[in-house]
């Protein structure tokens, strides 16, 4: 990419790793993997909150969808309506994928000159990043334990009033986005197939929703239903291992 301003190409995270065609190759292939990966997670996890909470969660965001897609064989066509008509359906995917990032960690970046960050409610805290420093995001804190990031208490618990709010002018319950999402990353160079992800994961569960009632399996994890995340290398899983019943909807 072009830096700002600077009319030249700057060096990126890629091409740290060398001249040869192969280690680009290699890399290349990572993060194309990371991203079919990282979309799988991304609607299981949806569906797996759905199934945990299904009157709190799972049977309002499937009245909504319904309003919008009301034949019963009707697709889930994310071009025929506004997303702004599915509050409940965006909170749904956000908090999902607040709560179940399948990362601990941002992807990582370097910073080729020094630097300082300010942050805090009046920028009194100033952290000098030398030149050469790696960098990356702590999704696990930003996501869950961030107390200043304004989630509802408790954090790690799912809840899709993290999401939204209410419209002054229309007295209507809207999707309100949150900075500290970032899920996908921040900046520039954040996540390149983001939009195309986003849009998998909403088709895919806004048609499962619309045609089958989920439900978790207890006798799978111990007769609770309850369950964790754990780290699995650089990803997390559910822990213990879930499974969910599936019933095609009649109506």
């Amino acid at each position: 990419k072009e830096e700002e301003g600077g009319g030249g190409v700057g060096q990126t995270f890629v091409l740290l790793f060398g001249n040869d065609k192969w280690e680009k190759y290699v890399e290349i292939g990572g993060i194309h993997e990371a991203g079919n990966d990282g979309t799988a997670d991304s609607i299981e996890m949806a569906l797996l909150f759905a199934a945990q909470y299904p009157q709190r969660v799972q049977h309002k965001v499937y009245l909504e969808l319904k309003q919008l897609f009301p034949n019963k064989n009707e697709e889930f066509d994310l071009s025929k309506f506004d997303l702004k008509e599915m509050p409940l359906f965006q909170a749904l995917i956000h908090e999902s994928l607040r709560l179940s990032h399948s990362t601990q960690f941002g992807v990582f970046h370097c910073v080729f000159v020094d630097d300082v960050i300010e942050c805090g409610s009046d920028n009194q805290h100033k952290y000098n990043i030398p030149a050469n420093s790696v960098v990356f995001i702590n999704n696990w804190y930003a996501l869950e334990y961030s107390h200043e990031e304004g989630w509802i208490e408790p954090p790690t618990q799912f809840n899709l009033e993290n999401w939204l709010t209410v419209d002054k002018d229309t007295n209507k319950t809207v999707f309100k986005m949150k900075e500290p999402w970032v899920r996908f990353g921040i900046g520039r160079r954040d996540c390149v197939g983001r939009e195309l992800a986003m849009k998998q994961v909403m088709t895919a569960v806004g048609n499962i929703l619309l045609r089958y009632e989920l439900q978790l399996a207890p006798d799978l994890i111990n007769g609770q239903k309850d369950f964790t995340f754990a780290s699995h290398g650089l990803t997390y899983k559910p822990t213990p291992q879930v499974g969910i019943f599936v019933k095609k909807r009649n109506e």
